[in-house]
């Protein structure tokens, strides 16, 4: 009897444990399920103070007035990032990051993440210096959005902590790993970006990719932040298969090295362009059926697209798009995902069964900003994503390569 107890309480304590995980597990997803519901709603009200803001910029009368909607633009783009970070943080907390990969001009992403921190350096007078090793491949395989937002953080760090005048640079080289690499393997990048900003205490290096943490304190309100940028970064470098470090010395600058893994591509030939330059037909011309249900987007978008001379017809869910397309062609259409009735996802799905479809223009306009959700879109048949809050310049260029 005694025996067949103690043969019991490995298996009790081992089903605990199971029982255990399985809960944490639970919660982990419950949670980040309920970051990405809340980051869907919390979009949508951003997507009007955003947008109108954007709106008000081109049409504001005087200096005063203009700056004034410059700052509404700013704090609205300022929260989106913090909320942008809390919904990256639960997502990689929770195992749910997919990668996409495709393949890139390693130069152009880092272009890409240049031009957006322009503004930045330009402001603080920083000179950027970049140096990418002869021997670094000149295409990759990795997902360029996640390798973008770590560069982007990084470099953004460096930004925030460098003195006025001061200068960044940034080190790209082939990471030796012992193995020798054909042209078809994979091989790992290293990007080194260097500042001679004000540094981190060393006691603060040992807890510096932890959540929430900030090496600086006492400066919040000098430097901002929420403390999540590098915590994010290292989660990404992990999924790209890399690693993250830093070396600081108090008052005299940081190191930010990461790694990732990347397939290596081969140039890729030139396609030709459904239209030419000369082809391209002025917005005038172009009529859009747009189809949402919430009232604010509804007059955001009209005005949006109003503005850029798009004629454009409303539709309040997907059902009513296909109504709406049974009358009369449309040029384009922007379509909502998450609507009553019918979706977005639905009724594209619809559409592309039927052949008088096959080749509609649907662009997906959704509050759900996640790579998870450009690719549902795809796959259900839409041409092309556009996130919420969007604004003049993102709809212009975006509407521009579908005419």
């Amino acid at each position: 009897m005694q025996s067949t107890e103690k043969q019991r309480k490995p298996l009790n304590r081992e089903s605990q444990l199971i029982q255990s995980r399985k809960k944490a597990l639970a919660a982990s997803n419950a949670k980040s399920e309920f970051l990405a519901q809340m980051s869907h709603e919390i979009r949508t009200p951003m997507n009007g103070i955003i947008a109108m803001a954007d709106l008000l910029l081109a049409t504001a009368q005087n200096d005063e007035n203009l700056e004034m909607m410059r700052i509404i633009k700013q704090s609205g783009t300022d929260l989106l990032k913090i909320i942008n970070n809390i919904l990256d943080i639960s997502k990689i907390e929770a195992g749910k990051v997919e990668l996409d990969n495709h393949h890139w001009r390693l130069r152009d992403i880092i272009a890409d993440c240049f031009s957006i921190l322009g503004t930045a350096f330009s402001q603080k007078k920083l000179q950027l210096h970049c140096k990418v090793d002869d021997d670094v491949p000149e295409h990759v395989i990795c997902d360029s959005t996640r390798l973008r937002q770590i560069l982007f953080n990084v470099l953004g760090n460096a930004i925030k902590f460098s003195p006025e005048g001061g200068e960044i640079n940034l080190q790209v080289a082939l990471l030796e790993t012992g193995v020798e690499q054909s042209a078809s393997s994979e091989t790992f990048l290293e990007f080194k970006v260097i500042d001679r900003g004000i540094g981190i205490p060393k006691k603060k290096l040992e807890t510096i990719f932890d959540a929430y943490s900030q090496a600086h304190i006492g400066k919040n309100h000098a430097y901002g932040g929420t403390g999540l940028g590098l915590k994010i970064s290292r989660g990404l470098c992990h999924l790209l298969g890399g690693e993250m470090s830093i070396e600081s010395t108090e008052g005299a600058g940081t190191c930010i090295t990461f790694s990732i893994k990347a397939g290596v591509g081969k140039p890729q030939v030139a396609r030709c362009e459904k239209n030419t330059a000369g082809s391209i037909r002025p917005p005038s011309e172009i009529t859009v059926l747009l189809v949402e249900d919430n009232p604010v987007n509804q007059k955001v978008a009209c005005a949006v697209l109003k503005k850029l001379g798009y004629n454009t017809t409303l539709a309040s869910n997907g059902q009513e798009a296909i109504d709406a397309l049974s009358l009369r062609p449309y040029d384009l259409i922007l379509m909502d995902c998450q609507m009553p009735v019918l979706n977005g996802y639905d009724a594209t799905q619809r559409l592309r069964q039927d052949r008088r479809f096959a080749q509609q223009t649907i662009i997906a306009m959704t509050a759900s900003a996640t790579v998870e959700e450009q690719k549902k879109c795809r796959e259900v048949g839409m041409n092309d994503f556009i996130a919420k809050p969007f604004d003049m310049e993102s709809v212009r260029r975006l509407l521009a390569g579908h005419h």
